[in-house]
């Protein structure tokens, strides 16, 4: 389950409660709304989620969890999670092909690649972009955008997933679909966006995972960006090793 939940100085801070929808048409071109919404990616660059709040619900299975997350800017993400007494129970580090994980309470250290992550969980690397509401390549044949009161359904030909797009904070609210090769249908909602340190994220996150036995509900706050790009992620040597299942 642990595996699964990855799947990110004072500054000003503004909040949008939902999204900024205006009423009436507004039409623009696909590439420059495709873009704008690259231009507001988070995870494209050094930084850190310090303060990310967790609930996980698989069946009768439930957790509530605290974490804090770094991210490199090139793919790579460090990912610690912790009980809500405050003890480190897990630190993950992810990237394109690897898969690493300390289990702190029982002293195991697990190895893999992301592909028997997406085998095991139904989560595959090219989703966790998306998991914080960043753009990932969407491939659609319209030239023209057409928004109705500031939002727009994107259909993704290649994949087949669809995305509902505010046109006016340039942002992705909500993901739906099954993509060819996953393991269920997903669906992600994004909301509550806030904006720190000129970046804008969605400080509210609801995903269903595999047809909807999984949900997570995620709150983000006190985002920051990152002068580093090294992540530290080292395992002591008296902890047990086994491969990912």
């Amino acid at each position: 389950m642990i595996l699964l939940l990855i799947s990110v100085a004072s500054c000003s801070k503004w909040r949008i409660s939902g999204t900024r929808a205006e009423h009436g048409v507004m039409e623009m071109s696909s590439v420059k709304l495709l873009g704008e919404l690259e231009d507001n990616n988070i995870l494209n660059q050094p930084l850190s989620v310090n303060k990310i709040l967790i609930n996980y619900e698989n069946g009768s299975e439930k957790r509530r969890l605290r974490a804090n997350m770094k991210t490199d800017g090139m793919g790579g993400i460090l990912l610690s999670i912790r009980a809500f007494g405050g003890i480190e129970v897990a630190r993950v580090f992810i990237e394109r092909d690897s898969v690493r994980m300390a289990d702190r309470i029982n002293r195991i250290y697990y190895t893999g690649n992301t592909e028997q992550l997406a085998e095991k969980y139904g989560l595959k690397y090219d989703y966790i972009n998306l998991f914080f509401g960043d753009y990932d390549r969407i491939t659609i044949k319209e030239r023209k955008i057409r928004c109705e009161n500031g939002r727009v359904q994107l259909n993704d030909y290649y994949t087949g997933m669809e995305y509902l797009v505010d046109c006016n904070i340039k942002k992705i609210v909500e993901v739906n679909g099954s993509a060819p090769g996953d393991k269920g249908r997903i669906s992600g909602y994004f909301s509550d966006f806030r904006e720190e340190v000129g970046l804008l994220y969605p400080g509210s996150i609801s995903w269903k995972l595999n047809n909807g036995s999984t949900i997570l509900d995620i709150k983000m706050e006190n985002l920051r960006r990152e002068q580093k790009k090294d992540l530290k992620f080292k395992v002591e040597s008296n902890y047990k090793r086994k491969n990912i299942k």
